[in-house]
């Protein structure tokens, strides 16, 4: 998860994470701006094992995926998964 700090004038997003290397900031006008930039390059990183599976071709397929992947670092993950079951 992304840290959004005040710095100066401005809105620092800052991101960290264990698997990459180095870290990722910028600064931004408005706390919004920051947080959806923070967002977008999360969203936008993969972890090394999922580098190499293909993209699902179909809606089951990108469920699983889902289910196996970013679903289990959720707090609610028993809620969800029922949701998604039905």
């Amino acid at each position: 998860m992304a840290t959004i700090r005040r710095s100066g004038k401005g809105w620092q997003a800052l991101i960290r994470k264990k698997q990459y290397q180095g870290q990722k900031a910028k600064t931004f006008s408005s706390r919004s701006q920051a947080l959806l930039w923070a967002n977008a390059v999360e969203g936008s990183l993969k972890r090394p094992d999922q580098l190499d599976q293909p993209q699902p071709q179909i809606l089951k397929e990108a469920i699983d995926l889902f289910i196996d992947g970013p679903l289990q670092e959720h707090r609610s993950v028993h809620k969800d998964l029922r949701m998604l079951m039905r």
